[in-house]
């Protein structure tokens, strides 16, 4: 019989490296609201409605969002990162046309669009830099070109966990 280790303990077990502490053993933070969204104003096709400022070394645990009054309005939208200035770092790096009049309550889009092996990574790494920037992002919804018929408006509720490293 053979034991398998995750890399993060095998450093441990070996003696030979500690996890960073966004990985193991760090503080779990949360951003949390819930607001009003009206299609007519908030919800045009590339609006960016911005979520929550998140530093880049956070690793993302769950990014949950819920809606209510679905079903007035028909769009998709993708779940991703802006820099602060308005420029977008990735827009659908969470979640890729994601069916706003389908969404249940609290789904999890953390890994919807992100494959699982970016679990664990700051969201620096995940953006695909080479070193952390030391700065913040904007996560936001942004209403795809895909957008359907939009009428109406919703209370957008979210709850994203986070460690900081």
């Amino acid at each position: 019989m053979s034991t398998k280790y995750s890399d993060d303990l095998l450093g441990i077990v070996q003696g030979n490296r500690i996890p960073p502490s966004a990985r193991l053993g760090g503080r779990v933070h949360a951003a949390a609201d819930a607001f009003e969204l009206a299609s007519d104003v908030d919800l045009q096709v590339n609006d960016i409605v911005r979520l929550c400022r998140l530093p880049s070394s956070a690793v993302i645990l769950e990014c949950k969002l819920a809606v209510d009054d679905t079903t007035t309005i028909s769009l998709t939208i993708h779940v991703g990162l802006y820099n602060i200035d308005g420029t977008v770092a990735d827009v659908d790096l969470f979640g890729t046309s994601i069916a706003f009049d389908n969404i249940p309550p609290w789904l999890d889009v953390r890994f919807e669009a992100a494959n699982l092996d970016t679990a664990g990574q700051t969201l620096w790494q995940m953006l695909g830099l080479a070193f952390d920037p030391c700065k913040a992002y904007d996560l936001a919804i942004t209403p795809n070109a895909a957008a359907g018929l939009i009428i109406g408006s919703a209370t957008l509720a979210y709850y994203i966990t986070y460690t900081d490293g």
